[in-house]
């Protein structure tokens, strides 16, 4: 009963909060959002610290295409693994909801909805990669 007791104050906490005020002007908020809606620009968190770094989106796609074409750390895939590991994530869903270790809503969240992505298919050791390719 005390888990029951306690969720319930923490839901009531939570409803009767308010947000902090942001630190921005609504210009400034609207500023940022025209320029995360701009195409040729990339916003993006920096690879070390907590700096953001702004970019082209050609060179960033340049940059990405450049670093993808080292064949030490990178191989092409003869064909696209997604199907198998979609697959193989559906058998772990449906286990974990038969056996009701997540719940109906749960499972609909993890659930991978049909994308279909296009471009070349490559393997870091330890990770699959999709990027754009010609064909």
């Amino acid at each position: 009963m005390e888990a029951t007791q306690l969720r319930t104050e923490v839901v009531g906490v939570l409803k009767s909060s308010k947000p902090p005020k942001g630190n921005i002007t609504r210009l400034e908020r609207k500023t940022i959002l025209d320029i995360k809606s701009e195409k040729l620009i990339m916003i993006l968190p920096a690879d070390k610290g907590k700096a953001v770094v702004v970019m082209g989106t050609s060179d960033y796609e340049q940059k990405v295409i450049s670093l993808l074409a080292d064949e030490k750390t990178y191989e092409k895939l003869k064909k696209d693994a997604t199907l198998v590991y979609k697959k193989k994530l559906i058998d772990i869903l449906s286990r974990l909801k038969e056996e009701n270790k997540i719940t109906e809503g749960q499972y609909r969240y993890l659930y991978p909805h049909r994308r279909r992505y296009r471009g070349c298919t490559v393997r870091r050791k330890y990770t699959n990669l999709v990027i754009p390719c010609d064909r």
